[in-house]
């Protein structure tokens, strides 16, 4: 067959069985634009409540842009420095020339006697010394201000509690008796891997279903932790099976 003769109409790839368009108006506004909104925004409410520096923040803002930053870190950048700014008018500030570093920690303390938390306040610190160095490096504020950078110290975050679900569907796969003994053991009590793994059979109490610790690891300081019900069936089920010789209750090797 001359396949130069074939009609166009004759195969799988006629017009009428292409895929329609994609529907062009729920499409979302390019980055650029929603972007240029946000600072035409910030700008905007530099404005409205009559703030210095505003051709400073403008160059700053649009720098952001040229660095192709997101529009929620604009939002986030130019939602600090308004705030800064307006904390500076109320304290009598008319330049940002002029800007010290007192004036940074009066900001800090500012905001947390509104109540905010330590992280929004590190959050928001962070990103005003962002906008310091910019403007440091065109000489517009002194170099001092960012010299020694303040901190705010974030209490660590709690670990996320281990859905029971995921429990069961963890031990179901463990069949070693060790390992068995070694998971239930560190879940029930806490312990870190190095703690346990320095336990000796001494520190096992089974009867009052407790480890003694005798230096933590972190604080040097000794402590109780107290077993579950199921940490000590395993573990009475492991010391059956594990070396007599040892002194350890998990020694390497799995012996």
């Amino acid at each position: 067959m001359n396949l130069e003769h074939v009609s166009v109409e004759n195969t799988a790839y006629h017009p009428d069985h292409l895929p329609p368009e994609p529907d062009k108006s729920i499409a979302f506004p390019p980055k650029e634009t929603r972007s240029s909104s946000e600072i035409a925004r910030i700008l905007r409410a530099l404005s409205d409540k009559g703030l210095f520096g505003q051709d400073y923040v403008r160059e700053y803002l649009h720098d952001l842009n040229c660095r192709n930053c997101r529009p929620n870190t604009i939002r986030a950048n130019g939602s600090a420095i308004v705030l800064f700014l307006s904390f500076l008018k109320v304290t009598g500030r008319k330049h940002l020339e002029t800007l010290t570093r007192d004036d940074v920690g009066a900001f800090i303390e500012h905001e947390q006697d509104r109540g905010l938390s330590p992280s929004a306040v590190s959050t928001r610190l962070r990103l005003l010394y962002a906008f310091f160095g910019f403007l440091m490096e065109r000489d517009v504020i002194h170099p001092d201000v960012l010299k020694r950078k303040m901190h705010i110290k974030v209490p660590d975050a709690l670990p996320r509690a281990i859905d029971p679900e995921e429990i069961r569907q963890l031990l179901a796969v463990i069949k070693n008796p060790r390992d068995r003994a070694m998971i239930l053991t560190l879940l029930r009590t806490g312990m870190r891997i190095g703690e346990l793994l320095n336990t000796k059979l001494k520190d096992l109490n089974l009867e009052d279903k407790c480890i003694e610790i005798f230096e933590a690891q972190k604080n040097r300081i000794g402590r109780v932790v107290y077993l579950s019900d199921d940490a000590c069936r395993a573990l009475k089920k492991w010391l059956k099976l594990k070396n007599p010789q040892t002194e350890y209750l998990f020694s390497g090797g799995g012996s």
